[in-house]
């Protein structure tokens, strides 16, 4: 084993590439009706039309909870907020 890497190192390590996994699934459902512009770290950046900018992200978050086939009952949810500024979609 290496020094200094035990089980909850691993273990945080696996749930981390999973939900990489699920949340870039999300995001190519997303790319094929609106553009992802970017990624930080768990998050997705979308541009969304400001005429109907609520119901776009109530559909964005739609497609980042859909489970996948692979891993049925998987416990899925998913935070969506949207603004002219990204500091402000996030409050």
């Amino acid at each position: 084993m290496v020094q200094g890497v035990g089980g909850a190192f691993i273990v945080h390590n696996c749930t981390q590439g999973l939900a990489r996994i699920i949340m870039t699934d999300g995001m190519l459902r997303t790319a094929k009706r609106l553009p992802v512009v970017g990624t930080v770290h768990d998050e997705q950046l979308v541009l969304l039309p400001e005429a109907n900018a609520r119901d776009e992200a109530a559909w964005v978050k739609a497609q980042m909870v859909v489970v996948p086939k692979w891993m049925p009952g998987i416990p899925l949810n998913a935070d969506v907020g949207y603004n002219k500024r990204y500091g402000l979609a996030k409050s």
